[in-house]
């Protein structure tokens, strides 16, 4: 016992001091990036890891790899009623309306079959609202705003989007209706359509 001891002392003492901390300080680093390695590795094999990278990507205006992250989440979770949601607002921003469409469906009729599964329904509905204007549909897009105003009228988007299909289908009264109420919610895109239109 006293060999090995003496045999472990005499390495040691052979080490500089800095040389142990670098040891030491390796060890550590390498026990650290394991630990985060299984944990990126869970978080990797959960749906919302992926909602949460969607919406990073679509902050930054990123929305393919917003998409990319949101099918991983949906395929980790098909019932993932709000990546549906959240898929046909980034599809909605590359102009892939129909699909935006079919992805905000999905999620409300999720809500409809089974009350239990939460979508941000206010958010679906206007954003089928602005897929449905992007294509021309301007009633279908008055019909969806309008539900999505039923939610929360004070949803300024909603009244901008609902406002141009009014403007669109004749009616420039009910448009600058409604885009004065967006202009007071904050809406800086119908200030301008007020004061040259209205």
């Amino acid at each position: 016992m006293k060999k090995r001891t003496a045999f472990i002392g005499a390495i040691s003492s052979s080490i500089s001091l800095a040389q142990t901390l670098i040891i030491k300080t390796s060890f550590v680093l390498s026990s650290i990036g394991l630990i985060l390695f299984v944990s990126e590795t869970v978080k990797a094999n959960n749906a919302e890891y992926y909602i949460d990278l969607a919406r990073k990507y679509f902050q930054k205006g990123d929305f393919y790899s917003a998409i990319y992250n949101l099918n991983e989440a949906i395929n980790l979770n098909p019932d993932f009623a709000d990546a549906y949601v959240s898929r046909c607002g980034a599809k909605l921003n590359l102009q892939m309306n129909e699909e935006a469409i079919k992805d905000c469906q999905k999620a409300i009729a999720m809500n409809i079959l089974n009350p239990s599964i939460r979508i941000d329904k206010q958010t679906a509905l206007n954003n089928l609202c602005g897929a449905k204007l992007n294509l021309g549909d301007n009633y279908g897009a008055i019909s969806d705003c309008d539900k999505a105003l039923l939610i929360n009228n004070n949803y300024d988007i909603a009244y901008r989007n609902r406002g141009i299909a009014k403007e669109r289908i004749g009616d420039l009264k009910g448009a600058c209706s409604d885009w004065r109420k967006a202009s007071s919610l904050g809406n800086r895109d119908t200030v301008n359509w007020v004061r040259n239109q209205c």
